[in-house]
């Protein structure tokens, strides 16, 4: 009897972990236009938890992303999913205009670029943004943002 009653709460364990692996893969990496619903397909891969660790999340989520911003360049498009701490992360990186607030003091060189910023007050409507946009300069867009990583996260320098 114990032994079975075991299995039952290794199963209750195993399904409300895969239910919140999935709550949270749903709700950042692999968000959809909708922000509510999660594709159910992602339960495949949450079959088998010693497997999950083994997955290469971040190109997915990037994959994805940029699934979604094309999507986004279409005319009438009012929003899109995909993961936006890694696109804003992006923006803050590339136009230093848009700043994120400033710099965390917490941030290591080690830690993930977009745990580098705090969040930012201001730019509600979209009008403001394209207005930013529209003023930058060549010199307030950093085209290697990644130089002083290097010694840190090794990449061959293609372009």
């Amino acid at each position: 009897a114990k032994e079975e009653e075991e299995e039952v709460v290794q199963n209750y364990r195993d399904c409300t972990i895969r239910a919140f692996l999935l709550y949270l893969i749903g709700g950042t990496i692999f968000t959809n236009k909708s922000m509510q619903y999660v594709d159910v397909i992602f339960l495949t891969y949450l079959q088998d938890l010693s497997l999950v660790n083994t997955w290469n999340w971040g190109a997915s989520g990037l994959a994805y992303l940029y699934n979604y911003l094309e999507k986004a360049t279409k005319p009438r498009c009012g929003n899109h999913g995909g993961y936006n701490c890694m696109f804003q992360a992006w923006i803050y990186e590339h136009f230093k205009r848009f700043g994120g607030g400033g710099a965390s003091a917490k941030y290591r060189h080690r830690d993930p670029i977009c745990a580098k910023y705090l969040p930012m007050k201001g730019y509600k409507y979209p009008d403001e943004h394209r207005t930013t946009l529209n003023r930058m300069e060549v010199d307030e867009v950093t085209f290697r943002p990644y130089e002083n990583h290097r010694h840190i996260r090794p990449f061959e320098d293609i372009c």
